[in-house]
């Protein structure tokens, strides 16, 4: 008897602190919902975000703040997308978020990463070299924590192969159910190294990851204040959106591949 009480109390608990991660997206279509459900995402390319964003989800903390920030940023364009990744397992409720900030900020670890590049048809390393680093851009360690921040920054250095080598911060906020990353270029970002695509500060990309209690909600936002004329450089189409979407949903599938 004590037993069967103790399975329905785990089972209306479960309940009772779960969320449908639907429900936190009342602009998706079904065929949003239908891409999700296979693994894949939901995303919109060119956002006007004077429209409103279309896919930043409802009801979860740091909400207000993206949407504030976005608006004194003042972005020409926005790219939105969102992914839907199961829990790690064997981690506590109470470690959970802890978890996924450490794992996520493992910037050390995301060297070597490919994506599938349209150019070339075939997988190709996106991020050649990738470490923190110091106020005198001296290279250090990930950061590890024992404890959620409130907020914190740290700078960091990645050398890719969209837009070559190139110094960064990184901006957290977080809380214990919900973390939001956003990570800005302090240098200018070249195409190829021929051609000046977007000046320092004229990028950001966000990303909040909000734990329902069954699903890890991934958004993400890329933020490009002035989009670039540049259509190609040499054989090369230059998609800039394009790129900030490649690079996201890249970076969702390196950190999915960490915690499986």
């Amino acid at each position: 008897m004590r037993k069967i009480f103790f399975f329905f109390f785990f089972i209306i608990s479960a309940l009772l602190f779960s969320q449908d991660w639907k429900d936190l997206f009342p602009n998706l279509n079904e065929r949003d919902i239908k891409d999700i459900n296979a693994g894949k995402y939901a995303d919109r390319e060119r956002v006007n975000y004077k429209e409103g964003l279309q896919l930043i989800p409802l009801g979860i903390s740091f909400r207000d703040e993206i949407i504030n920030d976005t608006i004194k940023y003042d972005p020409e364009l926005c790219v939105e997308m969102v992914f839907i990744l199961d829990r790690p397992k064997d981690v506590s409720n109470d470690n959970m978020m802890l978890y996924v900030l450490n794992n996520f900020r493992a910037f050390s670890e995301q060297a070597g990463i490919e994506y599938y590049s349209s150019n070339r048809k075939k997988m190709y390393p996106l991020i050649k070299e990738s470490y923190y680093v110091d106020e005198n851009r001296r290279k250090v360690g990930d950061p590890v924590l024992v404890n959620l921040p409130d907020s914190d920054m740290f700078r960091y250095y990645q050398k890719d192969t969209a837009f070559g080598s190139n110094y960064y911060t990184l901006k957290t906020s977080a809380n214990e159910k919900t973390i939001w990353f956003q990570m800005e270029n302090t240098t200018d970002l070249t195409v190829m190294g021929l051609y000046k695509a977007l000046p320092a500060g004229g990028q950001r990309t966000n990303f909040i990851i909000y734990d329902t209690g069954e699903n890890l909600v991934f958004y993400a936002l890329a933020q490009i204040k002035n989009e670039p004329d540049v259509k190609k450089v040499l054989i090369w189409k230059v998609n800039i959106p394009g790129s900030f979407k490649r690079r996201m949903s890249t970076l969702v599938d390196w950190f999915k591949k960490r915690v499986e």
